[in-house]
């Protein structure tokens, strides 16, 4: 864990601060860099958990991670995957659900990952009251909320091709760098379906 802003973490984050229409020159934002951490995990390493969800926030530079959480009977399913430039957090998440345990709930690197970890505290203070800082933190919000709101009428739909047609239009990288156990688990289906499904032609539809 290092902490150095010219790491390709920290230039990711500027390229989309800068990409969203923010000047990152300002001491405004050296002083909010100055307290994030650049982070790396390997595949399958917990980022998150329901004791560390509270505090942090994860930036994901590069990688995909996941959102996974265990039902009562103890299945395993995976509520969304993050990818580079999106929020990661396990604070709250659609898609879920209504029995899910929180306690269950992990983010976990489903490639090697690499992002900036942003403090819970410092990231809701410049949502509440912040200026520039506050505007990109606001906007990253609500995209994050507007994907989630969007995955969650596709879920609604329970129907693996409208899942895997989302995925494939939204997050095409997951396609091709998760297993396809952890891509079952999003769809809500076996991994032996899942194979089912991709042999059944309705993978182009």
């Amino acid at each position: 864990m290092t902490q150095s802003y010219s790491s390709n973490s920290f230039a990711t984050l500027l390229k989309d601060v800068e990409k969203n229409g923010f000047d990152t020159t300002s001491g405004e934002w050296r002083r909010f860099f100055a307290q994030c951490k650049d982070v790396q995990f390997k595949t399958r390493e917990t980022i998150l958990d329901a004791l560390s969800s509270n505090r942090h926030i994860l930036f994901v530079s590069s990688g995909i991670c996941a959102a996974q959480h265990e039902l009562p009977d103890c299945d395993t399913r995976i509520a969304r995957f993050f990818c580079e430039a999106d929020l990661c957090t396990l604070t709250e998440f659609l898609g879920a659900p209504e029995e899910y345990n929180k306690f269950n709930n992990v983010i976990l690197a489903m490639t090697p990952v690499k992002g900036v970890m942003i403090p819970m505290d410092i990231w809701m203070s410049e949502y509440e009251k912040g200026h520039e800082i506050g505007h990109y933190v606001r906007l990253k919000m609500m995209k994050t909320h507007l994907f989630d709101i969007e995955l969650l009428k596709v879920k609604t739909m329970n129907r693996t091709q409208n899942s895997f047609g989302f995925l494939k239009e939204q997050q095409p990288n997951t396609l091709t760098n998760v297993p396809h156990k952890f891509i079952a688990q999003f769809l809500g289906i076996t991994a032996e379906g899942f194979s089912r499904f991709l042999r059944s032609g309705r993978v182009s539809n």
